[in-house]
């Protein structure tokens, strides 16, 4: 989870969230945990972070639009979200959203979330942990349903080649005992023989 924030949030909203998702094992792509003095900021902040995200925070406060650095994350994580790379949770700290204008008010349209000073961060990472966890769940369920078509596939086939096989093993008998007449005669008729695994 990338986190895009302006630096004068950090302490009263962004600790804290980092705090909580640290705590629900979520990883958190974080500022302070990854990038080191000397790093490329472009290369480290905006492409391993930003760009390459599945998701990705954005606390937008009276402060977004004045830090240079949260709006180009947040432009990249837009283009992104625009072509469903990116799942976004919007936080929208101590500001309405009436106040959304230029380049921040797509976010409008997002379910997004309003916390303040004193209402706290918990119930916010509470429905971030939910969908990211719904997200893990539903690839899950996705990979045993394709995991268990493949297999009924694989059993289909088996079966359809281990009938021909005894199919061909009835009739090199039958050729061999010279009783191709024979059989219709007898109810335990080897024509129809089959193998049902299950």
């Amino acid at each position: 989870v990338f986190i895009c924030f302006a630096a004068e949030d950090r302490y009263e909203i962004v600790e804290p969230i980092v705090y909580h998702l640290k705590n629900y094992g979520i990883p958190v792509w974080y500022d302070r945990y990854t990038l080191l003095m000397g790093d490329n900021r472009v290369q480290k902040n905006l492409y391993d972070g930003a760009q390459t995200c599945k998701y990705a925070i954005i606390i937008v406060s009276k402060n977004t639009q004045l830090s240079k650095c949260a709006m180009e994350e947040i432009s990249i994580v837009r283009e992104n979200n625009k072509e469903h790379k990116v799942t976004v949770f919007p936080i929208l700290y101590d500001i309405s959203p009436d106040n959304l204008t230029g380049e921040l008010i797509w976010i409008k349209k997002l379910i997004f979330k309003e916390c303040n000073k004193n209402s706290g961060t918990y119930e916010i990472c509470n429905h971030i942990a939910c969908k990211i966890t719904d997200d893990i769940l539903s690839n899950v369920q996705s990979i045993l349903t394709t995991g268990m078509n493949s297999f009924e596939s694989a059993q289909s086939t088996m079966m359809t080649s281990l009938n021909s096989s005894l199919n061909v093993v009835v009739e090199s008998r039958k050729e061999l005992s010279g009783q191709e007449d024979e059989d219709t005669e007898s109810d335990d008729s080897d024509d129809d023989l089959t193998v049902d695994l299950l």
